[in-house]
């Protein structure tokens, strides 16, 4: 087998250190909450590892850590707390309790995965001895040095530090997880141990007083105590490789005096709308997600078949349906061979096509080529015994669980008689009652297939129960633009909603009384919500005349407001949050303002600002952008304007973008007093921590900024 090290920058085959015996160590899961399914694409990757080792006929060694300590300090740990994890502790549950809870969920996501469980599963709390010994030893060589109950990393005795990432002396991060230490002699020196603070609810005592282990010391201590002082591979993903294990290295390497890892192996992002898939940008998916939208999980497995490891993967709904209907074909090929199984290649064919196959999976993970190979079989003159055993041998490789397909008997006889019926109504050309029976068929479990001197059967499986998946969109250029068409309305309501059901209502509700004395038409993007918006707005979008798009996934903000603008077909758009409520007939302020074409834009809450760097809100007047609560433009201004773009993914400072845009076109806005609307609690940002809420508006005002930080001669117009 030939891997590519992430130290070497060369694809290396692999040598253990022991014959026969492979060692191999996976950073694994924090265990706070669920993990998703970008975390698992760096598990699988490491499962192929494994399961090829085994092929070759080497006994593996697999641990695989899990943290169940938290390695930042108390109020850092407080303001990014997990809700679900605040609403467990505010239950009275202990953080080992929690731990043990996501624990579980995790391999049991790996069973549904197909991932082998490892040799060992080493717990962090349960490693704290060896986590100090280890300490011990670097302290007693001078390679950490200890302040005030806390011990420091001293990097400036690593001679090899920063070669696995490529990071030198003057570009280096800090290779921490939270804020700088001043405690620190050198800027990159990296806790191994962290005095206690006041409060902290995990913590072990020590030569250094009471305290708690720093990120790295964890998997060196026990990577060396189930798998010795060298070990042959070590997996992760590309976001581990600094600080993580950089830090691995250093410690190992100078506790020992000898090569840690031989073969350093990482996988590549998991990706959605080209932004690697986190809790962070809400565009996650679990196991139990996929699930409950009808997806068998070893369809994600599938998936990952079809790109490169060291290739960033693009995540979709759709792509995963089109991997649960490839799956589903290969499941159902193994049920027809195994129907005819006793004509079989001569052995030395055979031996061939393994070897073919095992020389394309052997070379650095090649799977894409792999299930190339294994399709080009499939579809092969080869006769069905032959391709049932080789698939079957190339699935302890694979991993996708044929073999539970491949003992198949397919006893429809007693369809014989309503068959009959069947095609007699059929050949009198009374098709309903020839699908009705159908029908009864499928609920039998039996899938019927027409074709014209035939009906072929198969079970029903995940690919028949997808229909809410068809109904969801993958990206916005599968919308088409309605912004040449004329006007059909007055009004077009354009609400995106993500959650927080109840505030959805409120606020349709509070605008259908309005149809009395307006023509508009109310449309909403459902942003992949998963508290019963899905089920709620289609079983109202008749009786409440709605429009309603559905994603497949969490769009970013701007990405999803576009599509709603480009569906629009009123004369004035109008951006609503579900954070606000109508109190009265807004639309007539609205439309009157607007037939003033020296405005772009009105709403009832409007911000101005004096040096572009600080915005304040106002109440009534002329203004230098629009919130967007409530966010008014004519529609057929896009035309100049334009969309909004599309890296806006958060909601908050796209206002601003979006109202310098209509500035730029000389389009000035407007500030409606006495506006009879109401805010409410925007649930979306008193849901986020603190510092997400800074980080990501941050991140959005620097965009901003970089575009219009220079046109303070767009400010200050004001229209009365």
């Amino acid at each position: 087998m030939r891997l590519y090290n992430t130290l070497s920058r060369q694809i290396e085959p692999v040598r253990p250190l022991q014959d026969g015996v492979v060692s191999m160590y996976s950073c694994g899961p924090t265990v706070y909450r669920s993990p998703h399914i970008g975390n698992f694409r760096s598990y699988i990757m490491a499962d192929w590892i494994k399961r090829i080792l085994i092929s070759e006929g080497f006994d593996v060694v697999h641990a695989k850590n899990i943290t169940d300590v938290g390695h930042m300090r108390q109020d850092r740990l407080e303001e990014e707390e997990d809700k679900v994890i605040a609403a467990a502790l505010s239950a009275g549950k202990t953080p080992e309790q929690i731990a043990s809870f996501y624990t579980n969920i995790f391999l049991k996501d790996e069973e549904l995965l197909g991932i082998m469980p490892a040799s060992y599963l080493p717990k962090a709390t349960e490693h704290i001895k060896e986590m100090i010994e280890l300490i011990d030893i670097l302290r007693g060589i001078d390679y950490a040095y200890e302040v005030d109950g806390n011990v420091y990393f001293s990097v400036s005795m690593s001679e090899t530090y920063g070669n696995l990432s490529g990071n030198r002396e003057n570009s280096l991060r800090e290779a921490v997880r939270v804020e700088e230490d001043p405690l620190k002699r050198d800027p990159r020196d990296f806790a191994l141990w962290k005095a206690s603070e006041p409060g902290r609810t995990l913590e072990w005592p020590s030569p250094w007083g009471m305290g708690f282990p720093g990120w790295h010391i964890e998997c060196s201590a026990m990577a060396t105590k189930y798998l010795g002082q060298q070990i042959d591979i070590h997996t992760g993903g590309v976001d581990n490789i600094f600080p993580h294990h950089e830090g691995e290295i250093a410690q190992s390497e100078g506790a020992f005096r000898k090569k840690f890892v031989s073969s350093w192996v990482h996988g590549q992002h998991l990706m959605v709308d080209r932004v690697k898939m986190s809790k962070s940008m809400s565009n996650e998916y679990t196991v139990d997600d996929l699930i409950q939208i009808g997806f068998d999980p070893m369809a994600f497995r599938y998936q990952c078949l079809m790109v490169h490891y060291r290739k960033r993967l693009n995540f979709s709904l759709a792509s995963l349906r089109s991997s649960q209907i490839a799956l589903e074909r290969l499941r159902m090929r193994v049920k027809d061979w195994s129907l005819n199984k006793s004509v079989k290649l001569p052995r030395s064919r055979m031996e061939d096509l393994r070897n073919s196959f095992r020389d394309i999976v052997s070379n650095d993970l090649d799977m894409p080529n792999g299930m190339r190979f294994v399709w080009d079989m499939a579809k092969s003159d080869i006769p069905d015994g032959s391709k049932l055993e080789l698939l079957l041998e190339f699935d302890e490789i694979l991993g996708l669980g044929l073999g539970e397909y491949s003992n198949y008997t397919q006893d429809v006889s007693r369809f014989d008689e309503v068959l009959e019926q069947r095609q007699s109504f059929r050949d009198a050309g009374e098709f309903d009652h020839a699908d009705a029976i159908r029908e009864d068929i499928r609920k039998s479990g039996f899938f019927l297939q027409d074709y014209e001197h035939h009906t072929s059967f198969r079970r029903v499986g995940h690919i028949d129960s997808l229909g809410k998946v068809d109904r969801r969109i993958s990206n916005g250029n599968e919308v088409e633009s309605l912004l040449h068409a004329p006007s059909e309305t007055e009004f077009s309501i354009c609400i995106v909603t993500h959650n927080y059901l109840d505030d959805l209502k409120r606020c349709i509700n509070s605008i259908i009384p309005l149809r009395g004395s307006h023509s508009f038409e109310i449309m909403v993007l459902d942003n992949f919500s998963s508290d019963g918006t899905y089920e709620w707005l289609d079983g109202v979008k008749e009786t409440m005349g709605l429009r309603i798009v559905h994603t497949d996934h969490v769009f970013g903000t701007a990405s999803a407001m576009n599509i709603l603008i480009k569906q629009s077909l009123g004369k004035y758009v109008i951006l609503l949050d579900t954070s606000v409520e109508s109190e009265g007939d807004f639309l007539s302020i609205i439309g009157s303002s607007l037939d003033d074409t020296s405005i772009g834009v009105v709403g009832p809450w409007g911000l101005r600002t004096e040096d572009l760097n600080h915005f304040h809100e106002i109440n009534e007047g002329g203004a230098d952008a629009m919130q967007a609560y409530c966010f008014a433009f004519r529609r057929d201004l896009i035309e100049d304007v334009g969309l909004m773009r599309d890296s806006f993914r958060f909601y908050r400072n796209l206002d601003l973008e979006f109202s310098f845009q209509f500035l730029n076109s000389n389009y000035g806005i407007k500030t409606l007093p006495n506006m009879p609307m109401v805010r409410h609690e925007h649930r979306i940002w008193t849901n986020l921590t603190e510092d997400i809420r800074d980080r990501l508006s941050n991140d959005n005002f620097r965009r901003f900024h970089k575009k219009w930080g220079h046109r303070a001669d767009l400010v200050g117009k004001y229209i009365s």
